[in-house]
């Protein structure tokens, strides 16, 4: 059986996971920047599909090759080397950080009230085998 610490422990660590998991599917900032990032990922679809299809049909191996090349080149010249893509990375991880922040803030909130109720609960077992707490058996 399970004490009262426990028990008290098990509950808020339960609820802390729910509001922390809303959180990160419901954060604004975070539905955006996810948004954000699926449309210029869908420019770059748009903007390699020729290259890409060209890549994807050829059946000769030697000119596969050369137009897999030229296919991720594209895509690297639009995401890895890339200013505006860059930049769009720097907002996922600034956005990413301050969510990471709130969900650390859930998690602070409720540390005090669990280490209490968990000491508490050492002097109650301290107190049933004999040990003094606090001056007190």
């Amino acid at each position: 059986m399970l004490d009262k610490a426990r028990q008290k422990t098990d509950k808020r660590l339960k609820e802390m996971e729910k509001k922390i998991g809303r959180m990160y599917r419901m954060h604004p900032a975070l539905k955006s920047i996810k948004k954000e990032f699926a449309d210029y990922m869908k420019m770059v679809q748009k903007k390699t599909k020729i290259s890409y299809d060209d890549y994807i049909n050829e059946t000769d191996q030697d000119k596969k090759q050369e137009l897999k090349k030229i296919y991720s080149d594209e895509v690297k010249k639009l995401t890895l080397q890339s200013k505006d893509f860059q930049k769009l990375v720097k907002k996922i991880t600034k956005t990413m950080a301050k969510v990471n922040q709130d969900a650390l803030d859930i998690v602070n909130a409720e540390m005090v009230p669990i280490y209490t109720d968990n000491y508490n609960q050492v002097a109650v077992e301290c107190k049933k085998v004999g040990i003094k707490v606090n001056g007190e058996e």
